[in-house]
């Protein structure tokens, strides 16, 4: 009896032994649960980690990527903004040269300008010289060919009146043809010509241009003289123009 009691108490030690290290073991097992849980939330919170440092790591190389990029673009542009300043410093010493020569040029076109104005000045006083000259000798042939044909007129009566008369009308024919050709100089003409017996305007014109119908060409150049294309007579001195 007292051995059956021996082995009850073993047996409920045992029991008990058993049950206290299957709670223990209970007890260790969650908490294992419980480290391994905690285990693969820090394993997820690293993952997340490790996840965000690569997208950032790659935005970043994207980044310097871009940069570099940026750099070397930048780069490009300045050594071509360098070559468009040397280009822009290259033709602001041809425009330069250019204004120079231009204002050479200018200046001696200033001169020739002024040298060209006091030629022109010179010219219109010379100019207004010789029209004055020239409506001078106009008007001095016209009273020398009233005074000749006058005397042509008398020359039958100068035959008879002597020496002196005919000294008188040799005189005014010599005035009268040296007064026609300064005219023909003044104005260019071809010369003069002395009125034949028979002769017109149009047999002049004929025998020097080919052309009777140039007969106003004469006519003109003569108006001091001729009022009307019929009214010239023989020994007159007329200025025959180009």
């Amino acid at each position: 009896m007292e051995a059956g009691r021996r082995v009850h108490v073993v047996y409920l030690a045992v029991v008990v032994a058993l049950l206290a290290a299957a709670g223990a073991l209970y007890f260790a097992y969650q908490k294992q649960g419980e480290e391994v849980e905690r285990l693969v939330a820090m394993q997820r919170t690293l993952s997340a980690d490790r996840d965000a440092l690569m997208s950032d790591t790659q935005a970043q190389r994207e980044k310097v990527t871009t940069l570099e990029a940026e750099n070397r673009a930048l780069a490009a542009e300045r050594e071509a903004l360098k070559g468009g300043a040397q280009a822009l410093q290259q033709k602001n010493a041809e425009l330069a040269a250019r204004a120079e020569k231009l204002s050479q040029g200018l200046s001696e076109t200033e001169r020739k300008a002024s040298a060209a104005a006091r030629a022109r000045a010179e010219l219109s006083r010379e100019l207004k010289a010789a029209t004055q000259t020239l409506d001078e000798a106009k008007a001095r042939s016209a009273e020398l060919n009233k005074s000749y044909e006058s005397l042509l007129k008398d020359k039958s009566q100068l035959a008879a009146a002597g020496a002196e008369r005919q000294a008188e009308l040799a005189r005014t024919k010599k005035a009268f043809e040296e007064v026609q050709s300064q005219i023909a100089r003044l104005t260019g003409a071809r010369g003069i010509y002395t009125v034949q017996h028979a002769d017109s305007l149009s047999s002049i014109a004929a025998f020097f241009y080919r052309d009777g119908n140039r007969w106003p060409d004469i006519l003109k150049a003569n108006a001091h003289l001729i009022a009307h294309p019929d009214l010239i007579y023989p020994e007159q001195v007329l200025i025959v123009p180009h």
